[in-house]
Parts: structure tokens; sequence; C-alpha cells
């Protein structure tokens, strides 16, 4: 007799057995998975990460389909129905295909939401409960001193009492293993305790200041020591404040300098050694920062001029603590951290400047040379560490102390000493770039230029504020002197650094332009426009020799100063003992036509291409040497005849409003010599042209040309008597038909 389909095997029996038990397992391991989070949540002890690990995914097992078994339905596949309570969960029969053998456990609550449920319930609500009972132990006793329920010796024992009842509950919560709970309380306890010792001093004076503080320190280091031994931040921050605020709350109102900023100083290092040995570093960023309270509120109530040694003893304590303390930090963290323990580093020293320069302000000699060794430790720190960024700052920080201390602080006894240290200060850094360049082989930056044009600068300026009053005529000589040492320094890296070019040439731009102000500073008169011109001649000289084109654009802007002095002040001459050429005008604008035709000569030997900015250079230096030489063969000419004019006006006295013919014949003679000047030089510069292939020569000839012609049929027609009229036209014409010849003559030699 077959069996029947629908009444399971033995085998299949035996199969469901076992993936029941399975699954009732898995549920098991779930739950107590759940309780052992819960437990350890309550604790204290994060186990976010061990649990995620332990519960992924684990790979799924399935079992191929066995003979004779038909598949599942999905009736079958469905989840079971929810155990009522008390009851035991049971699973229905699964087929025996794609069985999971292992699966995930969900857990309720999730882990985000119970850790941060326990953060809440065992942390912040314990501290707020422990600040709530100390708030209300104060305010009880505060109501029984008010209705004098106890006496002030009674009411310090019974807050020493308090507080020392609450060090021990929470030692005692610590055996227990209750450490955050215990943290807690024994904080709370020392609270109690400053608090009882603040008012047996302050209020009720019932121990003197030295007890007081004695045993303060004894709170704090006992607070030290539990919070490293618990490994307790907390109670170290506790302790902290509590170290910090002991001088304050102990303060009579008298000045103790040393015994404060001793004792400060000696917290600090302890804090730091806290820090350091529990990788606590927000201790230290916390200690700075109380201490710059502590000693600002000294300073602003106790601080004068005679205590400025032992304040800046105590700067260079302070700052050497914190220097140190911040490279003890970078070393110990990373990322973020370090970061941190720059900036401490970066504050202190820069603090340590400015308060040292407040209290050295007064006295120059003492500020300076603060100021020198300040200096030679930054720039050995940086040449070492290869920081050039200490060296920007230690140089920003002496131009915002030293220039606001020329204005107000400086006296003219002071004058010797501070020339010395603004020249040593000087040299520091004036080497220092050099010193990266051919020590460290490192290149340089923008900020390294900025530093090396503004060092010469403003150390001559501060001279010149010096010097200028009494001592004047040294400082052109000066100008140069520096000029000197700037070019010396460009020659050395042009030599020595090949990829610094750059920077031997804005140090050679330094170089020229102290030179340029040395003209101006020491010379008078004629004699700085002919300075400037011989100035942008050597320059050119440079940018040829050197291939640049910047020394080249510095010696257009020197001739561009030239001539605008050469007009605004050499031009004018007294028409009284004129003499011809000979006179200071004709040789100072005669030196500075040459200039522009040196400097164009120069640019030739340059290669040069049509649009280039050497090739423009050469043409504009070229033309503005004709035109300057037409604006003095007019110049002569008018002077020539304003001064015979002056003389026979001088000599007929009351005729000067009814100029005699003499007189008009003079004005006539003017005007036909500025046409025939034209006229010739328009030809010369043809011929000139022709000759050396100069297109821009010619066009400026006939250019010239036309306003010859211009003027003589526009002015001299009108204006000039009958000879002269006739003068005039006779000599535009035969120079008209001269140059007309000649570009007939060498047609091919000009357009080829």
């Amino acid at each position: 007799m077959d069996e029947d389909p629908r009444v399971p095997s033995p085998l299949e029996l035996k199969v469901d057995e076992l993936l029941r038990r399975l699954t009732d397992l898995e549920e098991i391991v779930a739950r107590q998975t759940q309780r052992i989070f819960a437990l350890e949540s309550q604790r204290g002890i994060p186990t976010s990460s061990s649990i995620r690990a332990e519960q992924k995914p684990k790979p799924e097992v399935t079992a191929g389909p066995i003979a004779g078994v038909p598949p599942p339905s999905a009736a079958s596949l469905a989840p079971p129905p929810p155990a009522s309570a008390g009851q035991r969960a049971t699973s229905p029969v699964l087929p025996p295909t794609a069985v999971p053998l292992f699966r995930e456990s969900a857990r309720t609550p999730n882990e985000a939401a119970t850790s941060l449920e326990a953060r809440i319930g065992g942390n912040w609500l314990l501290w707020v409960g422990i600040v709530a009972i100390v708030l209300g132990t104060v305010y009880f006793l505060k109501l029984a001193f008010e209705n004098n329920w106890v006496g002030p010796s009674m009411r310090v024992a019974i807050g020493a009492f308090f507080g020392i009842g609450f060090v021990y509950w929470g030692e005692e919560l610590q055996k227990r293993e209750y450490p955050v709970y215990g943290q807690a309380v024994t904080g709370g306890g020392n609270a109690i305790l400053y608090l009882s010792i603040y008012a047996a001093f302050n209020f009720y004076h019932l121990i003197p200041a030295s007890a007081a503080f004695f045993l303060m320190i004894l709170v704090t280091a006992t607070l030290s020591v539990l919070a490293a031994r618990y490994g307790s931040l907390a109670l170290a921050f506790i302790g902290l404040v509590g170290g910090f605020m002991t001088p304050i709350w102990l303060s009579t109102g008298e000045d103790h300098q040393v015994i404060l900023l001793s004792y400060i100083a000696l917290l600090v290092a302890g804090v730091a050694y806290l820090a350091r040995a529990r990788n606590w570093a927000v201790l230290n960023y916390s200690s700075f920062i109380l201490t710059l309270v502590i000693f600002l509120g000294w300073a602003v109530r106790f601080y004068s001029g005679e205590k400025r040694g032992a304040t800046e003893f105590f700067l260079c304590l302070f700052a050497g603590l914190f220097l140190f303390v911040g490279a003890v930090s970078q070393r110990q963290a990373d990322g973020p951290g370090q970061l941190l323990a720059r900036v401490l580093m970066g504050s202190s020293s820069i603090l340590f400047y400015l308060f040292s320069i407040i209290n050295l302000f007064d006295h120059g000699t003492e500020m300076f040379s603060f100021i020198v060794l300040f200096d030679v430790i930054v720039l050995i720190a940086a040449m070492g560490f290869l920081l050039k960024g200490l060296g920007w700052a230690a140089f920003l920080l002496n131009a915002l102390s030293i220039f606001p201390w020329l204005m107000i602080g400086y006296r003219e006894e002071h004058l010797a000493s501070t020339l010395l240290s603004l020249t040593v200060i000087f040299v520091f850094f004036l080497f220092w770039p050099l010193g990266f360049i051919f020590g460290k082989k490192m290149g340089t930056s923008s900020l390294d230029l900025g530093v090396t044009v503004s060092n010469g600068l403003g150390y001559f300026g501060a001279l010149y504020f010096l010097l200028e009053q009494h001592h004047h005529g040294l400082l052109g000589l000066l100008a140069v002197s520096m000029g000197a040492v700037y070019f010396a320094a460009a020659n050395a890296i042009w030599k020595k650094a090949e990829k610094e070019k750059r920077f031997a040439l804005i140090t050679l731009g330094v170089a020229i332009t102290f030179v340029t102000l040395a003209i101006p500073i020491q010379l008078k008169q004629n004699w700085i426009t002919l300075s400037w011109a011989v100035e942008a001649v050597v320059l050119t000289w440079v940018a040829v020799r050197t291939s640049s084109v910047r020394m080249h654009l510095a010696s257009c802007a020197v001739m561009v100063l030239t001539v605008f002095r050469l007009f605004a002040f050499d031009k004018t001459i007294s028409s009284d003992a004129f003499q011809l050429v000979f006179n200071k005008r004709f040789f100072t604008f005669l030196s500075v036509i040459l200039a522009c035709y040196a400097i164009a000569w120069l640019l030739k030997k340059m290669p040069l291409t049509p649009d280039s900015i050497l090739q423009q250079s050469f043409r504009a230096f070229l033309l503005l040497a004709s035109l300057l030489t037409v604006i003095l063969m007019s110049m002569e000419a008018s002077s020539y005849y304003d001064a015979k004019q002056w003389s026979l006006l001088r000599a007929e006295g009351a005729r000067f409003y009814d100029p005699s013919r003499r007189f008009r014949a003079l004005e006539n003679g003017k005007q036909l010599a500025y046409s025939v000047l034209w006229g010739i030089y328009s030809v010369t510069l043809i011929v000139v042209g022709i000759i050396k292939r100069f297109r821009d020569i010619r066009w400026f000839a006939m250019a010239l040309f036309a306003v010859t012609i211009a003027k003589v049929f526009l002015v001299d027609l009108s204006s000039l008597e009958r000879a002269y009229r006739v003068l005039s036209m006779i000599v535009l014409g035969a120079i008209l038909l001269l140059a007309a010849y000649l570009y007939q003559r060498y047609r091919k030699l000009i357009f080829e």
C-alpha cells in the first residue's frame, strides 16, 4: 500500500525538529546580546562599534531540494504570529529549501538611540543632580547662616563634613564599579571643600591667608591625583578651575606679584604634566586662557614701570612654558590637534612679544635689546625648522612696534642706540632670505620679496626720520650706501643662485630705488635731472646685460621722472644776462637728449622683434630725443629774442606799452627763427632716416614739416612784416624742395 504524501516521513520530522531548535537558540542569543548591551550602556562603556561588528549579517546556508518533497507554499513562508506575553515563541515547520541557519538579530531600541539615552540618563542627569545638590547645600547653609541656626565655625565644619563625605562616597562608588557616578560625586565634594575654605578665610576670618592657600592647594592636588587615578577629565578640569581661582578667592587687595605669578607658573607646569600623562590637551589650552586672564587682571590693577624687570621675567617664563607645552602637544596629536598646538605656540609668542613691548616701551634701549634678542631666537628657529613664516611674523611684529615707538617714545638722547639697533635689525632681515637661498637651498616666495623690499625702505624711512632735521647731509650718502649693499646682494644672488633671477632683479630694483632717492636728497637744481638721466642709461645697460625686460621698465620709469622734472623745474631760465647755448638749461636738455639716444643705442643691441616691448621702447626713445631737440631749439631761440626784447624794454622804459619798430623786428625774427630751425631739423631727420632706414624718424620729420607749413601759412603770413614774410616763404619752399629731392633721389633705398 502506497504512503500518504500528506503525512511527513520520520526524516522530515527530524529536520523540522532541528530547525525549530536552531531558531529558538538564535532568539535566545539575540535577547542576551541586547541585555548585555543595555547593561554596558548604563555603565558608560561604549560598545557600539563592537556590537555592530558582532551583528554583521552572516552568510546564509541553503539546502538543496529534497527529492519527493513538494515546493513550499506561500502560507508556509509567511512570518509566524507574534508570541503573547509569557508564551514561548514557536516557529512553523519550514520546508527544507533555502533555510537560513544564521540570521541577524534586531535590536530594539536601535544603537544610536540607546547610546544617547545612556548619556542623558547616566551622565548628564548625574552631573546636573550633583550641581543641584551643591547649590542646595549652599542655599541651605545660607538660610541657616541668616537665621543664626549655627555659628561660623560650625558652618565651616558642616561644609567641610559634606565635602569630605562626598569625596569618600565617590571613592566607594569607584570601588563598586560605578566610575561615572563616583567621579561626579567626588567633583561635587571638592567643590564644597573649596567653598568651605573660602568662607572660613574671607567671610568669617577663621584661618589666615597662608592656611587657606595651603588647604586650597591641597584640594587642587587631591583632585589632580584622583583625576589621574580615575582617568577623569571632568575632575581634572574642576581642579584646574579651582587652582586658578584660588588666588582670586584669597585676594586681600594687596600686590604680591612674585608669589602670585610663581604660583600660576607652577600650576601651569603641573597641568602640563597631567595633560601629557593622560593626553588631555584641552587642559593646556584652558590653562593658557586662565593664565592670560589672571595676568591681565593683575596688570590692570597693580602694574607700574618699576616692576618691569620682574614682569619681563615672568613673561619669559610663561612664554617658555607654553611653547614647550605646545611643542609636546604637537608631537602627541595629529590632524586638528596639531593645528591647535601650533595656534597655542603662535599665540604665546605673539602675546609675549606685545606684552614685552608694552612693558619696555618707555625704555628705548631695553626695548630694542629685547627686539634684537627676540629676532635672533625666532630667525634661528626659522632656519632650523625651515619655517619661513616665523621670520615674516617677526618682521611684521617689529614694524608694528618700532614705528609707533618712533612717533611717540623717541627722544633725542636715544639717537645712537636707536641707529645701532635699527641697523642690526635691518642686517638680520636682509641676510635672512639669503640664508635660505645659499644655505638651505630653498626657493623664495612673494612674501620673501615683500620682506626684502619693506626691510630696506622701512629702515631708510626710519633713518630719514631720525637724521633729517640735524644731519640732512648724511642722507644722500646713506641712500647710496644702501643702494650699494642691495646691488652687492643682487650680484651674489645672480651668480650663485640660477633659479633666483627674479629675486636678484627685485633686489637690484631696490638698489636702483635708493640711488634714485639719493639724487634729489643730496643734489640740487639741474644736477638731479642729470643724475636721473644717467641712472636711466645705467639701468638700460643692466637690462641689456641681463636681458631683463623688468629692468628696462625700471629705466623707463626713471626717464619719465627725468622728463617730468626737466619741464617742471629746469626749463625756466632768466632772460637777464642770457647766453645762447652756454647755459644750464641747454646742457640739462642736451644731457637728457643724449641719454635718450644712448638708451636707444643700447636697446638696438638686443634682439628685437617688431611687436616686442624693447622694439617699441627703441622707437619711443628715438622720437623722444627728436621731440626734445625741437623743443630745446625753440626755447633757445625764444629766450635769445626775449632777452634782447627785455634789454630794449628796459632801455626805453615807458615805451613798454607802445613797442618800437626795433621791438617788432625782434618779434618777427623770433617767428622766422622757429620756421627756419624746424625746417632745417626736418631735413636733417629725413637724411638720417634715409641713411639709417628709420621710418619713424622720417614720419616725425614729415609731421614737423606739417607743423612748419601750418605755422608759415597761418601765423607768418598774417603777423610778420613783408620782408620776414617773403623770407619765411622762400626758406620753407627751399627746404621742402630739398626734402622732395631726397625722397626722389633715394626712393629705392627708402622703400626697398
